[in-house]
């Protein structure tokens, strides 16, 4: 099962280490800051895995974990 507040817990964490504000990362992955607090918030259903790549990549966090983490299929 999708925890998404799980999963918008572990983006926020992952961010906050990398000392980046949501603005920062708007500007570097050209995502909304409101659409990265909603990710963040667990409001986002079914974020798209080009989004989750592009955060994965920025936040040096297993591309794998996070797919898995919002429900999508994936390969180890």
């Amino acid at each position: 099962m999708t925890n998404l507040k799980e999963f918008g817990n572990y983006l926020k964490l992952a961010r906050n280490r990398k000392g980046l504000t949501l603005r920062a990362v708007e500007a570097q992955v050209d995502i909304s800051n409101a659409y990265l607090s909603q990710l963040e918030q667990g409001k986002v259903k079914q974020p798209s895995p080009v989004t989750l790549h592009q955060l994965s990549q920025l936040y040096d966090v297993p591309y794998a974990k996070i797919m898995r983490m919002v429900g999508y299929p994936h390969q180890m």
